[in-house]
Formats: structure tokens, sequence, C-alpha cells
């Protein structure tokens, strides 16, 4: 007896649907892989940290018990295809709900720190560590300055100021800031009666996609000129994953990755992976000195770091093209690019200091200005302005500009550079 059409229709359509539902589920496990693969502590550093990897122990715990998880589930996919291909094909709906809920329970979590975030931030509050102690106020925007005031007087020549710590001001008061003391050095220095106005536009940790960032949403502010300061120990970075930026906005991993597993007497129990001294281990344990100088510390042999990052500019465009799009942005005002030297690049009596928290220098000898002469050709090359600091900061031995183991500058060394942009500035 011949099979009727409609039969043979349902036959086929099954038929189809079996293949298109093995289908999806080998394209699940191979989904699953691949999340596996990156979601890892080892993969996710190398994805989210120019430094290769991840300090939060809390994080890496976290990171590795989903890695497990998933890696069961992996397993059991592949061992039970059959049993758990009729399981999911018959709760999907159920699975899907349940991430939906989960999703709207991290949705309504990110709001809410974010909402308590901004009722909760300080505007004015004291650092103090081994090696200084300092006010800070912030203004409105968010920034270690005055308010920021958009109306600008005919007689107002008005500067943006970008970078990261070396611009906010770590470990100086807020009348020693490089702003501050800009804008005493050219108001008094001023033949034509011009009122200087320097908006410190510093952001701690901030890299040139922030940077880019800042000069635009200041554009608004109809600056006559702008200046960006490039640190070349930590501003020679490579660009990131749009995935890592996300997280790093996110107040909720913020929280996850700040959350210590407080071992003994230490704060930061990723400490213990670093070879110090028991002196300067508890100092980092206790936020005395920057635990984060302890992983920059094991980067390796500085000389060859830094030949490294010269490398890095010379064959990477992610900092060029920031600094050409930050240009671009103003094509009819002059642009200054500083370029900020490490101290360890200035004079070897910071050496011993630094070996002290992990640092490695061969010989003692400072590092040498490869990298300097690199942007220098660059910049000449595309016709930006700019001022090596340098050559300045190394003219008197006898100085000290920079604290020996943070490395920020000093009041001294704040308002030498603030002199030396001042005088570029008005010659």
């Amino acid at each position: 007896m011949a099979i009727k059409p409609k039969k043979q229709k349902d036959k086929k359509a099954r038929h189809y649907m079996k293949n298109y539902n093995a289908i999806l589920y080998w394209v699940s496990i191979m989904a699953l892989l691949f999340v596996i693969l990156i979601i890892n502590p080892i993969a996710a550093g190398k994805l989210m940290s120019n430094a290769g990897k991840i300090n939060s122990i809390t994080l890496q715990y976290i990171l590795w018990a989903i890695t497990a998880f998933l890696s069961l589930l992996f397993s059991a996919m592949l061992i039970f295809p059959n049993k758990l291909s009729a399981h999911f094909k018959s709760n999907w709906l159920n699975y899907m709900l349940l991430s939906i809920v989960l999703l709207m329970i991290l949705i309504f979590a990110e709001i809410g720190l974010r909402t308590i975030s901004h009722s909760t931030s300080q505007k004015k509050f004291n650092v103090s560590n081994y090696e200084y102690n300092y006010s800070i106020s912030i203004n409105t925007d968010g920034f270690r300055d005055d308010e920021f005031i958009k109306q600008k007087n005919i007689n107002t020549f008005r500067i943006l100021l970008i970078g990261n710590s070396f611009i906010y001001g770590d470990g100086v008061e807020q009348n020693q800031t490089l702003d501050y003391y800009m804008e005493q050095i050219l108001r008094h220095n001023a033949d034509n009666k011009l009122d200087y106005d320097v908006y410190n536009l510093g952001v701690s940790g901030a890299g040139l996609r922030e940077y880019y960032a800042l000069a635009k949403k200041f554009k608004q502010y109809n600056p006559d000129l702008v200046i960006v300061v490039l640190y070349v120990d930590n501003n020679i970075q490579k660009d990131t994953s749009a995935f890592s930026r996300l997280l790093r906005k996110s107040k909720l991993f913020t929280l996850i990755e700040n959350i210590n597993l407080k071992t003994g007497n230490c704060t930061y129990n990723w400490i213990g992976q670093y070879h110090i001294g028991s002196f300067y281990k508890e100092l980092a344990c206790n936020g005395m000195i920057n635990p984060w100088l302890l992983s920059r510390g094991a980067l390796g042999e500085n000389q060859n770091y830094y030949d490294k990052l010269t490398e890095r500019f010379e064959n990477d465009n992610y900092v060029k093209n920031n600094l050409l799009k930050i240009k671009m942005l103003y094509p009819d005002l002059p642009f200054l690019l500083v370029i900020q030297p490490s101290s360890f690049q200035v004079s070897a009596r910071y050496i011993k200091s630094l070996e002290k928290v992990g640092y490695v220098f061969s010989q003692d000898k400072v590092v040498d200005r490869k990298l300097q002469d690199s942007i220098i050709r660059w910049a000449a090359d595309n016709g930006i302005a700019y001022l090596d600091l340098l050559q300045y900061l190394k003219e008197d031995e006898d100085v000290s500009y920079f604290y020996p183991i943070d490395g920020h500058l000093v009041p001294e060394g704040n308002y030498l550079v603030a002199d030396k942009i001042s005088k570029a500035i008005t010659s």
C-alpha cells in the first residue's frame, strides 16, 4: 500500500526536525567549548589586561568555578548526547526563563550599585600612605579641580590638560598639582593680561581611549589649547577588547574584583605570590604603598620591558591613532604632546627603592630614552608639537623630583614640569 502524500510529508518534516535538533545540539557544544576557552582565568587575563593576568584572587576563584561547571556540562553533553538533547528539547523554555531572570537580577544589581555609588561618592577626602599625606577635593564633574564653567570670558585662554594620575595629582595637595602651578605661572608672566584657565582632566589609570573620550566630551567648553601628557611607563598599551572595556565600566564587576579574601594580616591576598622583603610586603598588604606596584615590578628587567614598549609603540597603532584622533578633533587649535618619563629613566637614585618592591634593573643603570626618541620621531612626522620632559628632569641630579617608591612627582617635580610646559605655551 502506497504511503499517502500527507504522511510522507509528515515523515520528511520529522526527519528535517531531527537533523535540525542534532545540528543545534552540536553547535551548542561548540559554543560551550568556546566559552570555556575564553572564560578561564588564564585566557581571561590575557584578554582583559595588558599585563596578561588577573590579580584578584576572588575573581580567579569565580572564573575557575564557572569554568569547572561548564567543563562538566560539556563532558556530559558529549557522553550522553541523546538523553541531554531530549532533556533540553523538553525544558528549553524553562532554561530561557531562568536565563532572563538571572540577567534581570544582574541588570538591577548594576543599576542599584551605580545609584548608590553616585549618591555616596565623596567630594572631599584625605589620602595617606608610607610616602605622603594629602587632601583631595572633587568638583561636580568628577575631576580634581574647581568647578568647570562652559561660559568663557573674552580675555580667558582655556587649556585642557589631559592625562592620568600625574595630572590628577597623586601625592600632592590641591595647590601643588600641575594645573594649579601652570595657572599661577602663566597668569604671573602674562604680558597681555590674559586670564589662563587650566582644566585638570586627570584620571588615575586612564589610557589613550579615555584621553580621546575626555577631549571629545570637553570640546563644548571651547578650549584654546589641548595638552595630552603621555606617561611612557603605562600609557604605551595595546587596545583591550570591547568585552573587557564593558566589564571595566561595570560597578558589579568592580565590586566582585575588589572583594579580597583576606589571608592573615594581608588585605590583598594575591600579594603573597610576589617575592619581596617582609617590610614592603606588609606595607603593600595594608595599602601603605600602592600594591599594584608589585605586579608592575614583576614584568621583568626594565630595560627589556622598555625595549618592548618601544617596539609596541612603533608596530601597534592604538596609541598613535588615538593621539591623531584628539588632534583632528581640534583642527584649528594648537595641540601639545607632553612626554612624561618614569623616575628610573631620570636617575639611578630611584633604582634601589624600586628594587625593594620587585623591580629589576641590570647593573643599576637607568633605562635609556629610545622610547622617547621613537615617540618624538613619530610626532615630528605627523606635525604634532611635543615637549620631552626627560631632559629637564635630568638636569639637576641633586634634586629628587619623584617619590622614591610611588614614582609620582613630588611638588618640586610638578612645579618644574609646570614651568617647562608654561614656557612652551608662551614661546
